[in-house]
């Protein structure tokens, strides 16, 4: 039995395990918040609507009004029905679509009550909210000021790392934060404090404090060039130079890209074109001479004159040709069979040449002789316009080759130097790293106090408000988010204790309800200004159509094709102007109201945003 108790609860926790996943999957899914895999597994948005309109969803106002007009032109399945039928769903229809613009009205009416209800409520504890915000700052304010008198006091190691603060700030006094920097570098410089104070008195131009800041920069700079061991300039130098070689490599690589791409272009023409035209001319010369090999050993023939002048010239302008070709074109594998073929041709050729030098000495010639010059005489045109081409070919070639070759020597050279330059600035940049590292402890110290003076006066424009509602809500959110991002910069930038952390990320989780709430107001008075027109002007259209649908029906069963203009312009406001002017904002205060749910800090007001969200849902998706 026993064993039967230990199987049962064992099977029952293998059930869970496995089931539970597709629970919380589920479960989460069906909320509208984009929030599947919530930490709030059952969530309380959940409702018995809800889970209907998602099993059994009905047409939506676009829907019916398409249905409304197919039934007006007596589309199919209408068609095929008779009048009064027509008539009777014709006016279900017409029903459903005053019930639906009825609906929207009560929903949003009602979203609008509950919407005042919030404000009441919140004017009513803005107060005690704005305390709590002002003593959350200060907790924050208290922190801050607790890791910033952490660690040594060296005055130079200060001066360093303010620098690294001040070096990329545009000098501008209308800057509270750049104020407070120039508060820090009073503090540590004696000659710019006095003109600070000076300045502060209103002794001191603004032009002669800059011209003062200017100074004070420049001997820092030379303090922090002598601790890093380089200059800042020296590394940017370097940066910019890395930088301009790889854009020059890129320029390069494209246009050998560019040429390889050529090449590819020649070796196909040289295969495919010249190739059989040299074997073609190859076996002509062969043969012919074959013919003045054996016009040589015959013996002469009294009698037979031969002008063969014209032969000897076309055979010498033919050897230049084909030596120019050989000459320049490359000798690289993907040119090797051009080449031996161009290479046996210039070598028949030289060898015919020679041997009809010699002939011009005999006082008897063959008729064979006379056979080959004829032969020679009547190739020319093949022979040298072939060549001619192969020449101007082969030059074409050469060009892209020396191009080639040119950028492959640039590309390495500046290649290398790009790899020298590169292992210069790591070196630089390790050195960087290294004194950079021995300042942080100095440079945390003075983020933090940057951190505590976007705090203080962030907390001090708070305080200023009369009230954090209405138009000063955006200004107190603006506030809150500025806070925001000083303590996340410093977060993110610089080493912090994690219980350190843990106390900002608190205070900005509390402060998170603020920006909701924001977006939430501010969407859903665009929707109060723009809803109300538009189902106004739809319903004036329905009482339009209510007037004239007998007589469009009538024309229609009259064999009249008819459609509604007031439908059309009926859908075009339900489905156009409505996703233009209404529903993006609509759908984030569905989102927004789900959120605060849970994050208003107003309990009582909690459930109102539940009914705004639930409400607001079924409006849009009517």
């Amino acid at each position: 039995m026993r064993r039967h108790h230990v199987a049962h609860v064992f099977l029952i926790a293998l059930l869970v395990i496995i089931l539970f996943p597709v629970f919380w999957v589920a479960s989460t899914s069906f909320r509208r918040d984009q929030a599947a895999f919530s930490p709030k597994i059952v969530s309380s948005r959940l409702t018995l609507q809800h889970y209907k309109d998602l099993i059994f969803p009905e047409d939506n106002l676009p829907a019916v009004i398409l249905k409304l007009q197919n039934i007006v032109s007596l589309s199919k399945p209408y068609d095929e029905m008779s009048q009064e039928e027509v008539l009777s769903e014709l006016e279900e229809q017409l029903s459903k679509l005053r019930r639906y613009f009825n609906e929207s009205r009560e929903l949003f009416s009602k979203s609008e009550d509950a919407y005042e209800s919030i404000l009441k409520a919140y004017d009513k504890e803005q107060e005690q909210l704005k305390s709590e915000t002002i003593g959350r700052l200060s907790e924050i304010k208290e922190k801050l000021e607790e890791i910033s008198s952490r660690g040594s006091g060296d005055t130079k190691m200060k001066r360093l790392a303010l620098y690294t603060f001040l070096v990329d700030e545009r000098f501008n006094l209308r800057s509270h934060s750049f104020l407070y920097l120039l508060k820090l570098l009073a503090d540590l410089d004696e000659t710019f404090k006095n003109q600070f104070e000076l300045h502060q008195k209103g002794e001191l131009s603004d032009k002669e404090l800059r011209s003062t800041f200017e100074k004070t920069l420049s001997t820092l700079s030379k303090e922090y060039s002598e601790y890093v061991g380089f200059s800042t300039e020296e590394i940017g130098r370097l940066k910019t130079e890395i930088t301009s070689l790889e854009s020059e490599l890129s320029s390069i690589s494209v246009k050998k890209d560019v040429l390889t791409k050529q090449m590819l272009m020649y070796e196909e023409i040289a295969n495919e074109t010249y190739q059989p035209l040299l074997k073609n001319l190859n076996s002509v010369f062969d043969n012919a001479a074959s013919l003045l090999y054996r016009g040589g050993k015959s013996e002469g023939i009294k009698g037979i004159f031969v002008d063969d002048e014209k032969a000897r010239e076309v055979l010498k302008t033919a050897l230049n040709l084909a030596e120019r070709a050989k000459e320049m074109l490359p000798p690289v594998d993907s040119f090797h069979v051009i080449n031996a073929s161009l290479g046996n041709l210039v070598e028949k050729l030289r060898s015919l040449v020679s041997r009809v030098e010699e002939f011009s000495t005999y006082s008897q010639i063959s008729a064979a002789y006379v056979d080959f010059a004829k032969i020679v005489e009547n190739s020319e045109t093949l022979l040298i316009g072939t060549l001619t081409e192969m020449r101007d070919f082969a030059e074409n070639v050469s060009k892209v080759v020396s191009e080639l070759i040119h950028f492959q020597e640039e590309y390495a050279s500046k290649s290398q130097r790009l790899e020298e330059l590169r292992a210069e600035y790591a070196t630089a940049e390790e050195k960087l790293k290294e004194k950079s590292d021995s300042l942080l402890p100095y440079k945390s110290q003075i983020a933090a106090l940057i951190a505590l003076n976007e705090v203080e006066y962030r907390q001090g424009k708070i305080r200023e408000l009369d009230t954090v509602s209405g138009r000063n809500l955006s200004r107190y959110e603006l506030y809150l988010r500025k806070v925001g991002d000083a303590l996340n910069r410093f977060m993110s930038e610089f080493p912090i204790l994690e219980e350190d952390k843990r106390v900002f990320k608190t205070a900005l989780n509390s402060f998170a309800w603020v920006s909701s709430f924001k977006t939430f107001v501010d969407k859903f008075e665009i929707m109060q200004k723009r809803l109300p027109g538009l189902l106004e002007e739809s319903e004036r259209l329905i009482d339009d159509f209510e007037t004239n649908y007998l007589d469009l029906l009538n024309t229609r069963f009259s064999g009249v094709f008819v459609s509604s203009v007031v439908l059309d312009k009926l859908y075009d406001l339900v489905k156009f102007d409505y996703a233009n002017q209404i529903s993006g904002a609509l759908g984030t205060v569905v989102r927004y109201a789900g959120d605060l749910i849970y994050d208003f800090p107003i309990e009582s007001a909690q459930h109102l945003f539940k009914q705004i969200e639930g409400w607001l849902y079924k409006l849009g998706e009517v």
